[in-house]
Protein backbone atom coordinates (compact mmCIF):
# COMPACT_ATOMS: atom_id res chain seq x y z
CA UNK A 1 0.00 0.00 0.00
CA UNK A 2 2.60 2.16 0.86
CA UNK A 3 4.59 1.61 -2.70
CA UNK A 4 1.03 2.22 -4.43
CA UNK A 5 0.00 5.48 -1.83
CA UNK A 6 3.45 7.00 -2.95
CA UNK A 7 2.38 7.28 -6.78
CA UNK A 8 -1.31 7.69 -7.02
CA UNK A 9 -4.08 9.42 -5.17
CA UNK A 10 -4.88 7.51 -1.91
CA UNK A 11 -8.49 7.65 -3.41
CA UNK A 12 -7.23 4.84 -5.88
CA UNK A 13 -5.13 2.72 -4.10
CA UNK A 14 -7.78 0.39 -2.74
CA UNK A 15 -9.05 -0.25 -6.03
CA UNK A 16 -5.67 -1.42 -7.22
CA UNK A 17 -5.14 -3.70 -4.35
CA UNK A 18 -8.41 -5.30 -4.99
CA UNK A 19 -7.79 -5.84 -8.99
CA UNK A 20 -4.28 -7.04 -8.21
CA UNK A 21 -4.76 -8.79 -4.98
CA UNK A 22 -8.38 -9.35 -4.54
CA UNK A 23 -8.16 -7.97 -1.00
CA UNK A 24 -11.01 -5.11 0.17
CA UNK A 25 -9.23 -2.44 2.11
CA UNK A 26 -11.43 -0.11 4.05
CA UNK A 27 -11.45 3.91 2.30
CA UNK A 28 -8.83 5.33 4.21
CA UNK A 29 -6.46 2.53 5.12
CA UNK A 30 -4.00 3.47 2.06
CA UNK A 31 -3.52 7.35 3.36
CA UNK A 32 -3.24 6.20 7.03
CA UNK A 33 -1.01 3.57 6.07
CA UNK A 34 1.91 5.48 3.25
CA UNK A 35 1.43 8.46 5.67
CA UNK A 36 2.61 6.38 8.75
CA UNK A 37 5.55 4.48 7.06
CA UNK A 38 6.28 8.46 5.53
CA UNK A 39 6.90 10.23 8.33
CA UNK A 40 8.74 6.97 10.06
CA UNK A 41 11.63 7.82 7.74
CA UNK A 42 15.27 8.89 8.77
CA UNK A 43 17.38 11.09 6.90
CA UNK A 44 19.38 8.00 6.74
CA UNK A 45 17.19 5.88 5.05
CA UNK A 46 16.08 8.21 2.39
CA UNK A 47 20.03 9.38 1.21
CA UNK A 48 22.82 7.24 0.29
CA UNK A 49 25.61 6.38 2.64
CA UNK A 50 29.06 8.04 2.32
CA UNK A 51 31.05 5.68 -0.39
CA UNK A 52 35.03 5.57 -0.26
CA UNK A 53 36.51 8.92 -0.46
CA UNK A 54 38.75 10.23 -2.92
CA UNK A 55 37.62 8.04 -5.85
CA UNK A 56 35.27 10.90 -8.05
CA UNK A 57 37.27 13.01 -10.39
CA UNK A 58 34.17 15.07 -11.29
CA UNK A 59 31.04 15.28 -10.14
CA UNK A 60 28.22 17.40 -11.40
CA UNK A 61 25.66 18.94 -8.94
CA UNK A 62 22.28 20.67 -9.36
CA UNK A 63 19.78 22.10 -7.30
CA UNK A 64 16.21 23.67 -8.36
CA UNK A 65 13.39 24.72 -6.28
CA UNK A 66 9.24 24.58 -7.12
CA UNK A 67 6.10 25.36 -4.83
CA UNK A 68 4.20 23.11 -2.99
CA UNK A 69 0.36 23.55 -2.03
CA UNK A 70 0.51 23.13 1.56
CA UNK A 71 -3.06 23.52 4.35
CA UNK A 72 -3.11 24.40 7.91
CA UNK A 73 -5.29 25.08 10.43
CA UNK A 74 -6.04 28.12 11.78
CA UNK A 75 -5.75 28.04 15.56
CA UNK A 76 -8.85 28.80 17.51
CA UNK A 77 -11.29 28.90 14.86
CA UNK A 78 -14.83 28.22 15.31
CA UNK A 79 -15.35 26.04 12.56
CA UNK A 80 -12.42 24.13 11.79
CA UNK A 81 -13.75 23.12 8.37
CA UNK A 82 -13.40 26.86 7.45
CA UNK A 83 -10.76 27.50 9.37
CA UNK A 84 -7.84 26.38 7.07
CA UNK A 85 -5.63 28.60 5.30
CA UNK A 86 -3.76 27.36 2.36
CA UNK A 87 -0.24 28.31 0.94
CA UNK A 88 2.79 27.23 -1.03
CA UNK A 89 6.48 27.20 0.23
CA UNK A 90 8.97 25.70 -1.60
CA UNK A 91 10.87 22.33 -2.02
CA UNK A 92 14.36 22.37 -3.38
CA UNK A 93 15.73 18.92 -5.08
CA UNK A 94 19.16 18.37 -4.90
CA UNK A 95 20.60 15.98 -7.53
CA UNK A 96 23.90 14.48 -7.50
CA UNK A 97 25.84 12.29 -10.34
CA UNK A 98 29.62 10.82 -11.78
CA UNK A 99 29.76 12.42 -15.03
CA UNK A 100 28.30 9.84 -17.41
CA UNK A 101 25.68 8.32 -15.07
CA UNK A 102 22.13 8.70 -16.50
CA UNK A 103 20.22 8.29 -13.03
CA UNK A 104 21.53 10.59 -10.49
CA UNK A 105 20.83 10.28 -6.75
CA UNK A 106 18.62 12.86 -5.48
CA UNK A 107 16.94 14.33 -2.03
CA UNK A 108 14.19 17.04 -1.46
CA UNK A 109 13.89 19.84 1.30
CA UNK A 110 11.31 22.54 2.33
CA UNK A 111 14.37 23.88 4.50
CA UNK A 112 16.82 26.73 3.74
CA UNK A 113 19.89 26.58 2.09
CA UNK A 114 21.61 25.71 4.49
CA UNK A 115 19.16 22.55 4.44
CA UNK A 116 19.55 22.05 0.67
CA UNK A 117 23.55 22.43 1.55
CA UNK A 118 23.58 19.61 3.44
CA UNK A 119 21.65 17.46 1.39
CA UNK A 120 23.75 17.99 -1.67
CA UNK A 121 27.34 17.94 0.88
CA UNK A 122 25.77 13.99 1.98
CA UNK A 123 24.77 13.07 -2.14
CA UNK A 124 28.45 14.00 -3.23
CA UNK A 125 30.32 12.60 -0.22
CA UNK A 126 27.92 8.89 -1.42
CA UNK A 127 29.81 9.54 -4.37
CA UNK A 128 33.52 9.79 -3.74
CA UNK A 129 34.00 13.10 -2.86
CA UNK A 130 37.53 13.63 -1.75
CA UNK A 131 40.02 16.13 -1.91
CA UNK A 132 40.91 16.33 -5.70
CA UNK A 133 37.13 15.98 -6.70
CA UNK A 134 36.09 19.10 -8.95
CA UNK A 135 32.19 19.98 -8.65
CA UNK A 136 30.60 21.03 -11.31
CA UNK A 137 27.40 23.05 -10.41
CA UNK A 138 24.56 24.40 -12.89
CA UNK A 139 21.44 26.22 -11.82
CA UNK A 140 19.29 29.33 -12.15
CA UNK A 141 21.24 31.80 -11.04
CA UNK A 142 20.05 32.07 -7.61
CA UNK A 143 22.40 33.55 -5.59
CA UNK A 144 21.73 30.79 -2.61
CA UNK A 145 22.83 27.81 -4.83
CA UNK A 146 26.42 29.65 -6.20
CA UNK A 147 26.85 30.90 -1.93
CA UNK A 148 26.17 27.22 -1.02
CA UNK A 149 29.05 25.77 -3.86
CA UNK A 150 31.69 28.41 -2.82
CA UNK A 151 30.79 27.06 0.92
CA UNK A 152 30.60 23.52 0.29
CA UNK A 153 33.54 23.13 -2.42
CA UNK A 154 35.80 26.27 -2.49
CA UNK A 155 38.03 26.24 -4.96
CA UNK A 156 37.31 22.83 -6.27
CA UNK A 157 33.57 23.59 -7.18
CA UNK A 158 32.62 25.49 -10.32
CA UNK A 159 29.08 27.08 -10.82
CA UNK A 160 27.61 27.89 -14.34
CA UNK A 161 24.44 29.80 -14.56
CA UNK A 162 21.90 27.77 -16.62
CA UNK A 163 22.01 28.82 -20.29
CA UNK A 164 18.50 28.57 -20.33
CA UNK A 165 18.35 31.15 -17.91
CA UNK A 166 20.85 33.19 -19.78
CA UNK A 167 18.05 32.93 -22.70
CA UNK A 168 14.68 34.09 -20.64
CA UNK A 169 17.00 37.49 -19.83
CA UNK A 170 18.08 38.23 -23.52
CA UNK A 171 14.34 37.64 -25.14
CA UNK A 172 13.01 40.19 -23.38
CA UNK A 173 15.97 42.73 -24.15
CA UNK A 174 16.22 41.84 -27.59
CA UNK A 175 12.47 43.95 -28.01
CA UNK A 176 14.79 46.75 -26.92
CA UNK A 177 18.32 46.03 -28.79
CA UNK A 178 17.21 44.47 -31.86
CA UNK A 179 13.42 45.06 -32.00
CA UNK A 180 13.25 44.26 -35.97
CA UNK A 181 14.97 40.92 -35.59
CA UNK A 182 15.09 40.11 -32.10
CA UNK A 183 14.97 36.09 -32.66
CA UNK A 184 18.05 35.79 -34.73
CA UNK A 185 19.58 38.54 -31.90
CA UNK A 186 18.78 36.43 -29.42
CA UNK A 187 20.55 33.18 -31.22
CA UNK A 188 23.57 35.44 -32.23
CA UNK A 189 23.93 36.38 -28.25
CA UNK A 190 23.51 32.75 -27.34
CA UNK A 191 26.26 31.91 -29.46
CA UNK A 192 28.44 34.43 -28.53
CA UNK A 193 27.76 33.29 -25.00
CA UNK A 194 28.96 29.71 -25.51
CA UNK A 195 31.72 30.86 -27.41
CA UNK A 196 33.38 32.76 -24.06
CA UNK A 197 32.42 36.31 -25.32
CA UNK A 198 30.17 37.38 -22.28
CA UNK A 199 31.88 40.08 -21.33
CA UNK A 200 31.63 41.64 -25.06
CA UNK A 201 27.85 40.97 -24.69
CA UNK A 202 27.66 42.74 -21.73
CA UNK A 203 29.37 45.25 -23.36
CA UNK A 204 27.34 46.08 -25.75
CA UNK A 205 24.36 45.58 -24.14
CA UNK A 206 25.43 48.67 -21.97
CA UNK A 207 24.99 50.90 -24.90
CA UNK A 208 21.38 50.54 -24.86
CA UNK A 209 20.62 50.89 -21.26
CA UNK A 210 17.11 52.64 -20.87
CA UNK A 211 17.25 55.98 -19.25
CA UNK A 212 17.50 56.09 -15.65
CA UNK A 213 14.15 57.81 -15.69
CA UNK A 214 12.34 54.39 -16.59
CA UNK A 215 11.10 52.01 -13.84
CA UNK A 216 12.78 49.21 -13.53
CA UNK A 217 9.81 46.25 -14.15
CA UNK A 218 9.93 48.41 -17.96
CA UNK A 219 13.73 48.29 -18.83
CA UNK A 220 14.47 44.76 -19.82
CA UNK A 221 18.17 45.70 -21.21
CA UNK A 222 19.16 47.01 -17.65
CA UNK A 223 17.82 43.37 -15.92
CA UNK A 224 19.34 41.58 -18.11
CA UNK A 225 23.12 43.88 -17.92
CA UNK A 226 23.08 43.78 -14.30
CA UNK A 227 21.84 39.95 -14.16
CA UNK A 228 24.96 38.97 -16.63
CA UNK A 229 27.73 41.84 -14.99
CA UNK A 230 26.86 40.30 -11.67
CA UNK A 231 27.64 36.70 -12.84
CA UNK A 232 30.80 36.80 -15.21
CA UNK A 233 32.59 34.44 -13.49
CA UNK A 234 29.72 31.97 -13.89
CA UNK A 235 29.18 31.89 -17.54
CA UNK A 236 32.21 29.83 -18.29
CA UNK A 237 30.21 27.98 -20.94
CA UNK A 238 33.61 26.85 -22.73
CA UNK A 239 34.76 25.08 -20.12
CA UNK A 240 31.87 23.15 -19.46
CA UNK A 241 31.28 22.43 -23.28
CA UNK A 242 35.20 21.21 -23.26
CA UNK A 243 34.93 18.85 -20.36
CA UNK A 244 31.40 18.07 -21.36
CA UNK A 245 29.63 18.76 -18.58
CA UNK A 246 25.55 20.17 -18.65
CA UNK A 247 25.53 24.00 -19.43
CA UNK A 248 21.55 23.69 -18.57
CA UNK A 249 20.00 22.55 -15.36
CA UNK A 250 17.30 20.20 -17.24
CA UNK A 251 18.09 17.23 -15.16
CA UNK A 252 17.12 18.96 -11.52
CA UNK A 253 14.03 20.15 -13.35
CA UNK A 254 13.07 17.03 -14.82
CA UNK A 255 13.59 15.17 -11.05
CA UNK A 256 11.51 18.05 -10.04
CA UNK A 257 9.08 16.81 -11.91
CA UNK A 258 9.06 13.04 -10.78
CA UNK A 259 9.78 13.37 -7.40
CA UNK A 260 7.60 16.55 -6.31
CA UNK A 261 4.98 17.67 -8.45
CA UNK A 262 3.70 14.44 -10.05
CA UNK A 263 2.52 13.33 -6.47
CA UNK A 264 2.29 16.29 -4.23
CA UNK A 265 0.95 18.71 -6.83
CA UNK A 266 -2.34 16.90 -8.49
CA UNK A 267 -5.53 19.06 -9.50
CA UNK A 268 -7.35 19.73 -5.33
CA UNK A 269 -4.42 18.17 -3.16
CA UNK A 270 -3.47 20.17 -0.60
CA UNK A 271 -0.87 18.79 2.46
CA UNK A 272 0.03 19.16 6.14
CA UNK A 273 3.78 20.87 5.55
CA UNK A 274 5.35 17.35 7.58
CA UNK A 275 3.24 15.30 5.45
CA UNK A 276 4.55 16.96 2.37
CA UNK A 277 7.85 16.31 3.48
CA UNK A 278 7.46 12.95 4.68
CA UNK A 279 5.63 12.32 1.04
CA UNK A 280 8.85 13.68 -1.09
CA UNK A 281 11.44 11.77 1.45
CA UNK A 282 9.08 8.44 0.37
CA UNK A 283 9.62 9.21 -2.95
CA UNK A 284 13.35 10.00 -2.46
CA UNK A 285 13.93 6.75 -0.76
CA UNK A 286 12.78 4.45 -4.10
CA UNK A 287 14.45 6.80 -6.19
CA UNK A 288 17.60 6.59 -4.64
CA UNK A 289 17.37 2.37 -4.63
CA UNK A 290 17.00 2.12 -0.81
CA UNK A 291 13.17 0.80 -0.93
CA UNK A 292 14.30 -2.97 -0.28
CA UNK A 293 16.89 -2.32 2.45
CA UNK A 294 14.27 -0.37 3.95
CA UNK A 295 11.58 -2.77 4.49
CA UNK A 296 14.88 -5.60 5.37
CA UNK A 297 15.93 -3.58 8.48
CA UNK A 298 12.45 -2.81 9.28
CA UNK A 299 11.48 -6.31 9.46
CA UNK A 300 15.05 -7.59 10.81
CA UNK A 301 14.26 -5.64 13.98
CA UNK A 302 11.46 -7.05 15.41
CA UNK A 303 13.11 -10.18 14.77
CA UNK A 304 16.57 -9.03 16.48
CA UNK A 305 14.33 -8.33 19.52
CA UNK A 306 12.30 -11.34 20.12
CA UNK A 307 15.91 -12.84 19.44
Amino acid sequence: MADLGADVPFGQVAAKVKEHYDIDLAVGAPRTLTERVACELTEADCLPVAGPSNTAEMLIVETDGGMVPLVETVVGAADARKGKRTHWREAKVCIAQQQGEVVPKAGVTMGGPLEAGAILKRLVEALGFGPKTHVHCVGDGAAWISDQIEELFGTQGIFLVDLFHVCEYLTPASKVCAPDSSQDWVASQKRRFLLGQAREVVAEMKQHLEPASVDDSQAPVRAAWRYFSNRLDQLDYPRALALNLPVGSGAVESSHRYLVQARLKRPGAWWCADIAQAMMNLRVMRHNRLWEAYWEKRWAEPLRRAA
